[in-house]
């Protein structure tokens, strides 16, 4: 999907509905908030208990771990859930869930393995740019102050070694995100592939790298963090991570390889919003939710 299949006066009205700040509307900053996972042996051991509220989080893994994913649907389905005055009923109203989105340039995204994460499809919007156009995208969801979570999928884009003009501008990327993520308590999570991350150094608040030493844990280590409070790397069971969703046998386990098409479903969205963007649909050709123009 191009830049232009992202307007503007969709975002806007997205914004006024679900009452979004203006983007004047936070004079100062709330220092340290954070966004627990919902995992209790990674959120007990990142620094406040979770993944900062403003700025962008680098989640890397080596190519083909396939479990970023995982863990950024985790962030996704806490987000959803925090505009709930009280824990979330087994099956809260869709419209009480705050919205997030998922920039997936290449569409891998699975709709039947996000919602057995617990995510609610019908607020989450998935928009698939070209991958040249990413990163800006990227910038214009946040600068909206619709979204409680962002998550930006570069682990699939295609060139493995990016010369140096690809780096600088996913450099300068991070820091207008980290800008327009300062006034709106929005948690942005970049998704990145182990190598790349390591070579690139991106300006991000916190990066978490993720190992799989064995078959039955993943390894974690707090790579880079604002103000230098790093741990120790530290062993998350897989059984703990499957655990932290909803059980759901009806739907694959894997959100990023589906093995099947899945049925269309129907958009879902404010009902006074324009809708040239279809909001968590599936393709039928891919069993891709997709937002397109």
């Amino acid at each position: 999907m191009a830049t232009s299949s992202l307007p503007s006066a969709w975002l806007e009205r997205m914004r006024v509905a679900h009452g979004a700040p203006d983007n004047d509307s936070h004079p100062g900053l709330v220092e340290e908030e954070r966004l627990p996972l919902g995992i209790r042996t990674l959120d007990q051991a990142l620094p406040d208990g979770g993944l900062p509220r403003r700025g962008v989080v680098e989640l890397c893994a080596p190519s083909g771990l396939g479990r970023l994913t995982h863990l950024a649907l985790a962030a996704c389905r806490t987000a959803q859930h925090e505009e709930l005055d009280a824990p979330a009923p087994p099956e809260p109203n869709p419209q009480a869930l705050a919205w997030c989105a998922w920039v997936d340039p290449t569409g891998t995204l699975y709709a039947p393995g996000v919602a057995q994460r617990g995510v609610a499809l019908s607020r989450l919007l998935v928009v698939r740019p070209n991958p040249e156009d990413t990163a800006r995208v990227a910038v214009r969801l946040v600068a909206s102050g619709v979204f409680a979570a962002i998550v930006i999928d570069r682990t699939t884009l295609p060139g493995v070694e990016r010369d140096t003009r690809d780096n600088l501008r996913w450099s300068l990327a991070v820091r207008r995100l980290a800008l327009a993520s300062e006034q709106h308590a929005c948690t942005i999570i970049l998704l990145s592939d182990l190598d790349q991350a390591r070579r690139e150094a991106l300006p991000t608040r916190m990066r978490l790298e993720i190992t799989r030493p064995r078959a039955d844990r993943l390894r974690v280590h707090l790579a880079k963090e604002r103000r230098g409070r790093l741990v120790a790397p530290f062993d998350l069971p897989l059984a703990e991570l499957r655990s932290a969703a909803p059980s759901n046998p009806a739907a694959p386990s894997n959100p990023a390889a589906p093995s099947s098409p899945a049925a269309p479903s129907s958009p879902a969205g404010p009902s006074n919003l324009p809708t040239p963007i279809e909001l968590a649909t599936c393709r039928p050709s891919s069993g891709v939710p997709s937002a397109t123009g």
